[in-house]
């Protein structure tokens, strides 16, 4: 996707099951522009069929470049294969959306397995 001057770019993501029973995503995010990224991080885990099992949002602000994490609790869920669809939006709730820079979202899909 393009991307505007002041937009982090996901740039690199990896996961890892702890003791099945908890998720970890790390997002690599480079800063580029002047201006500080505020928004959120969506995480969105579907089975192969695409029913939705859970979404969790946490907020950001991404002033320099750098690594974040998002933990998520899979621990009802069955062992097998899973999709997690990671979205970057320039929203939050906690601020009001003319205060934020307009920025085009940034997605990515990963495939989970949890064994």
């Amino acid at each position: 996707k393009s991307l505007s001057k002041n937009q982090p770019i996901l740039c690199h993501m990896c996961w890892k099951a702890t003791d099945g029973d908890e998720l970890d995503i790390l997002v690599d995010l480079k800063k580029s522009g002047n201006a500080p990224f505020l928004g959120s991080l969506i995480a969105t885990i579907t089975e192969e069929s695409g029913k939705v099992l859970r979404t969790e949002k946490i907020f950001l602000s991404v002033y320099t470049d750098g690594v974040r994490r998002m933990d998520l609790d899979i621990s009802d869920m069955d062992r097998g294969s899973y999709f997690c669809d990671l979205k970057l939006i320039p929203t939050r709730d906690d601020i009001p959306d003319g205060k934020l820079i307009p920025a085009p979202e940034v997605t990515k899909k990963i495939g989970i397995t949890k064994n």
